[in-house]
């Protein structure tokens, strides 16, 4: 990769990556690529859930389905608070049938479902049809789309993927990261990720849109890269997540503040140390910062 004097016009377009990258110095960014690794070789990425019926399957707090039937949804990014996060809200999901719902004696889950049996939607069509999906009941939303971080769709002045403190639904205002592997470490992937490199590779995929917002689709977000975690041994894997668990609980900052704070500088310095890439911590710094600016710049 290279900036514009450098001819990588054909590789942006490949990837689906930011204009902006065309007007700034990434030479370096040729220099680290086998260190780099695409972020769907350890999760699967896909929009939040959306069932169709929000009603439905995001009940207001007053219900009383069982328990058993509602799982953690995160449904506004404002909730997003620290880079380690809670779903506030619940989602209904039952794969359970009217029969076997009827053997346990769950009654207000039979009597949830039968509320919206004969529903139809703003179109006239009843949601027992539009709500189909082969495979699956019509009432049903499957927990194998939860998630275990989270991006944006629309990123302001703050960069980050948080980690869902245990695995939840998030709604179509995210994407979703699912990790792969079950073996895989989830804090040392999420202090990469999290990275000022990591913080880079989100911005160069997205681009400005009004007041300066950073338009990140899902597709957009499938092109995401990483450092691998797979070439750091485990002693120095538990020095990046030590050095990571003095920022993560705190405040999440925006971008230029955040990358003046002693702590954030700190921990970059022992991951691209053990990468063996540290000389490039300023370059990757201003390249950020570049980025940042120009996409701030399209504000109406």
């Amino acid at each position: 990769m290279c900036s514009i004097a450098g001819g990588c016009q054909n590789d942006i377009l490949k990837n689906e990556l930011t204009w902006n990258k065309l007007f700034i110095d990434i030479n370096w960014e040729s220099e680290i690529t086998d260190k780099i690794i695409p972020a769907s070789e350890i999760f699967n990425i896909n929009r939040g859930e959306r069932r169709g019926w929000d009603k439905m399957f995001y009940p207001d707090s007053g219900n009383s389905i069982e328990i058993d039937y509602l799982k953690p949804v995160l449904k506004n990014p404002k909730e997003i608070l620290s880079l380690v996060t809670s779903a506030k809200s619940f989602a209904f999901c039952c794969n359970k049938t009217i029969d076997e719902l009827k053997i346990l004696g769950h009654l207000n889950t039979l009597n949830w479902i039968n509320k919206f049996e004969f529903e139809s939607n703003e179109k006239g069509k009843p949601l027992i049809k539009v709500l189909s999906r082969e495979g699956s009941l019509w009432y049903e939303m499957n927990d194998s789309n939860m998630a275990d971080f989270v991006a944006n769709i629309n990123y302001n002045d703050r960069l980050f993927i948080a980690k869902l403190e245990n695995r939840s639904f998030v709604n179509q205002r995210f994407t979703r990261l699912k990790i792969k592997n079950n073996e895989t470490n989830l804090d040392f992937i999420h202090a990469l990720l999290n990275s000022t490199l990591g913080l880079y590779f989100i911005e160069s995929i997205g681009f400005g849109r009004a007041l300066g917002a950073l338009d990140l689709s899902t597709e957009r977000l499938g092109n995401l890269k990483m450092l691998n975690p797979n070439i750091i041994k485990l002693n120095t894997q538990l020095d990046i997540i030590s050095s990571f668990n003095k920022i993560k609980n705190r405040e999440i900052l925006p971008l230029l503040e955040e990358l003046e704070r002693g702590d954030r500088i700190e921990f970059d310095k022992i991951v691209l140390e053990s990468f063996g890439i540290a000389n490039y911590q300023m370059k990757i710094y201003e390249s950020i910062k570049e980025l940042f600016k120009m996409r701030k710049m399209n504000i109406d």
